[in-house]
């Protein structure tokens, strides 16, 4: 089937990413436990994710206000560069994505990045050239709607001159997130790339279709 637009997640499913190295490089340096600061990363992603903070200082600083410490200005700024650099070290793009990407743009596919993430990934996302591969790039925080919201789905496909959801697909590693696609009326790909930790996969599917590589939208 050639789809008439292709939605794609960003983390695990167009780039591989160890987030858990930079909470466990931050908790050292602040002095708290790893859980603790993987607990304050979890409780403050809702209003991260969804733009609540008006910039990547006061991002972090909810984060580190969840893990009991008090931030100053020079720590904000000293962790910001320590997590530039972390991110920089252990985000990158996986093998096929951007071979499917230009694909789907050389056949007149348009194609968007739909992605929760808060104010750090943007400049991953300018790193890697990602705004020059898709058509658009919707990015949680900055449009107020995380998945599995419909309102983030509706967005990417009303850039993207809305396409008819039943001939679009929307490819991402987490169950939910295709659940919410699915409720709009996109086709789904649950992508399980083998790269992945086997302990982190999903003990149900909800029917979604199983991929492991990219490959597959362009079939």
């Amino acid at each position: 089937m050639t789809f008439d637009a292709v939605l794609l997640d960003l983390y695990d499913t167009v780039v591989w990413s160890d987030w858990r190295s930079w909470q466990r490089l931050l908790a050292g340096r602040v002095g708290v436990s790893l859980e603790v600061m993987g607990t304050a990363f979890d409780d403050t992603r809702p209003a991260r994710s969804t733009g609540r903070h008006p910039d990547a200082d006061a991002d972090l600083a909810s984060v580190l206000m969840a893990a009991g410490v008090v931030s100053t200005p020079d720590l904000l700024v000293e962790l910001n560069t320590l997590e530039a650099e972390a991110l920089t070290d252990t985000v990158r793009l996986y093998d096929d994505s951007l071979e499917v990407l230009r694909q789907l743009r050389a056949r007149g596919v348009p194609t968007a990045l739909v992605s929760n993430c808060s104010w750090n990934t943007r400049p991953i996302v300018d790193r890697l050239g990602l705004e020059r591969e898709f058509d658009t790039v919707v990015l949680s925080f900055e449009v107020g709607a995380m998945k599995p919201q419909p309102a983030i789905y509706l967005e990417a496909l009303r850039r993207l001159g809305d396409p008819t959801p039943s001939r679009s697909v929307f490819v991402d590693d987490q169950v939910a997130y295709c659940d919410g696609a699915r409720a709009v009326g996109l086709d789904t790909r649950l992508i399980l790339r083998p790269e992945e930790a086997l302990e982190g996969r999903p003990t149900s599917t909800n029917g979604h279709a199983i991929i492991d590589t990219l490959m597959p939208v362009l079939d």
